[in-house]
């Protein structure tokens, strides 16, 4: 069996553990502030993938700066090799086979690793609040 063909298998193998579906979307233009109006158009984001993934938690974090305490939620991310996928871009869950507590969730991608003989794209991400409106 070569390199290749092995490669191939393992891609198909971690793409049988896919079990959440995501939409993934990426910053697209800034709002606008109509001063007749005064109103404000909600940023544009486009989709750059919808489907399939694997989420898996990679624990909390507690940081301090003086006297404020935040804790961070990291995720690990895979999704199939080819996925245009970008630090910065916003993940939301859709769908769980196994955790309904999942949809609904947002995350945004901190890092992305690239290599040619991966089995799947791996992402870091942590949790994202909602912004208030």
């Amino acid at each position: 069996m070569s390199a290749a063909d092995f490669i191939e298998r393992m891609r198909d193998r971690q793409a049988e553990l896919f079990s959440t579906t995501v939409n993934v979307s990426r910053f697209y233009s800034e709002g606008t502030f109509d001063p007749d109006t005064a109103s404000y158009t909600t940023p544009a984001y486009v989709t750059v993938y919808t489907g399939a993934a694997l989420l898996r938690p990679d624990g909390d974090s507690l940081t301090t700066a003086g006297e404020t305490s935040t804790e961070v939620s990291s995720f690990t991310l895979k999704l199939p090799v080819n996925t245009a996928i970008e630090v910065g871009d916003t993940v939301a869950v859709t769908a769980s086979d196994f955790d309904d507590g999942l949809v609904g969730l947002g995350l945004r991608v901190l890092d992305v690793t690239n290599d040619e003989w991966q089995i799947a794209r791996r992402c870091r991400c942590v949790q994202q609040t909602p912004r208030p409106t």
